[in-house]
Formats: structure tokens, C-alpha cells, sequence
């Protein structure tokens, strides 16, 4: 009886170390993607970023960076990043509430990480309309009839997405 109390003890402080070890890695991987693209530095978020966010979020700012103001960007840095709380939701899914400080804003938001084989990354997944995407046609001269614009219709976010549901390419 002992032995099978001793067995379940050691097994329950072996499991609240591991989910200790999950959060400190959720926490670090969501601190230092925050950090980087509240600070601008969008290559440096990519390590911590999983695929579908590189191919999106990551992607929008790499296009979008060329054309911001170097003098807005100074006077919206630094970005002070408080990780306030880590929720983990299922075994590769977690959600981390944050603080974001700059000197323009005040942010409080929350953050999806996923794990992708054995790492935690950050999931910002961002659908763009086909306007936005690639093509010969500079922004400027792109003109949207009125058949266009009715067709268009608003979708909200993929937050149900976990890149583990897709298959590998």
C-alpha cells in the first residue's frame, strides 16, 4: 500500500515538473516573438514563429515594413513586453496573456502558441484577401469594380487552426 501511495506521489510531482518545464518554454517563446515584432525586428521573430504564421503575419510585415516611417518606428520604440499569465489549453495548444508598453501604446492582448514537434511556437495566422497578394498591378493603380467589391465578403480569423491537423508538404 506504501509502495503504491510512494508510486502515485512520485508520479504526480514528476508531472507538475514537466508542466512547469512546458510553461517556462511557452513563456521564453512567447516573450521573445513579442519582443521582436513589438520591437520591429521581424527576422528575429521568425525562429519562434510557426509555419503558417511565417507564411503569414511574418510575410504582411516583411511587405509592409519598407513603406513605414523609420521616424514612427523610432518614436514607438522600445517595446516593453510582460508576460502576465500562461494558459495551457491542450497538450499543443497554449494561450499567453500579455502586456505590450511602447511609448504610443498600451496593449493587452493574448498570444496562441502551438507545439510543433516538441517545440512551442508562436501562431499568428493572418488571411489576407487575394487583393493584397502579389501581382504586376502597383496598389495605386489598382481600381475594384462595384461587381468586385460586392463579391468581396468579411471571413474572421482561423483561430481553430493547429498545423498539426495539415499534412506535411
Amino acid at each position: 500500500m506504501k509502495a503504491r501511495l510512494l508510486s502515485t506521489v512520485a508520479l504526480l510531482l514528476t508531472l507538475c515538473g514537466c508542466n512547469g518545464g512546458e510553461r517556462k518554454q511557452i513563456e521564453q517563446t512567447a516573450f521573445a516573438y513579442l519582443d521582436a515584432m513589438g520591437n520591429y525586428r521581424i527576422e528575429e521573430a521568425k525562429p519562434y514563429s510557426s509555419p503558417r504564421t511565417i507564411e503569414t503575419a511574418i510575410a504582411l510585415c516583411e511587405r509592409i515594413m519598407p513603406s513605414v516611417d523609420t521616424s514612427y518606428i523610432k518614436s514607438n520604440t522600445p517595446a516593453q513586453i510582460t508576460i502576465k499569465s500562461v494558459h495551457i489549453e491542450t497538450d499543443t495548444t497554449a494561450y499567453v496573456l500579455f502586456h505590450k508598453s511602447t511609448p504610443i501604446t498600451q496593449q493587452d492582448d493574448t498570444l496562441r502558441l502551438v507545439k510543433i514537434e516538441g517545440k512551442w511556437l508562436a501562431n499568428v495566422v493572418i488571411n489576407l484577401p487575394n487583393l493584397l497578394s502579389d501581382d504586376t498591378i502597383p496598389a495605386r493603380e489598382r481600381r475594384l469594380t462595384q461587381e468586385q467589391l460586392k463579391s468581396m465578403e468579411a471571413r474572421p480569423l482561423d483561430t481553430s487552426y493547429h498545423p498539426n491537423q495539415l499534412p506535411k508538404q
